[in-house]
């Protein structure tokens, strides 16, 4: 199982060369064995981005999580043993959804791709970076 973090899956989505080759062969391979996942916390974190203006998508957001899920990418519900592990976190803010996602990943054992440098460092999940 592979978890892309937000910004993995954006870059993912739109094609970027920023994804590097090591992490697009990690989510073809995941792909293929119907195992590429996201968080349920990257839709809504890629809405409220959307909201604050530090992204701009001209379509429907919840098209575009159809579409998302359409084309074969799983998506882990945030349930109540997530949200405990990501208590920590205080208010909503970047290290919330930070730690939901990481709480994803650990739960369901899964690779996370990210191009996060502190999520790449922690010693207690398997990550790649999304840029190599």
């Amino acid at each position: 199982m592979v978890v892309l973090d937000t910004i993995s899956l954006l870059l993912l989505d739109s094609g970027s060369k920023l994804l590097g080759l090591k992490a697009r062969q990690l989510i073809k391979r995941a792909y293929q064995r119907d195992e590429l996942s996201v968080s349920a916390a990257s839709f809504l974190q890629v809405s409220l981005w959307e909201k604050e203006e530090r992204i701009r998508y001209a379509g429907d957001l919840k098209q575009w999580r159809l579409e998302m899920l359409g084309a074969g990418i799983l998506e882990h519900p945030a349930d109540g043993t997530i949200f405990m592990s990501s208590l920590s976190s205080g208010p909503i803010s970047e290290k919330l959804f930070k730690d939901i996602i990481l709480a994803t990943t650990m739960k369901v054992g899964a690779t996370l791709v990210t191009v996060d440098d502190f999520l790449l460092r922690r010693k207690k999940i398997k990550s790649v970076n999304a840029k190599i």
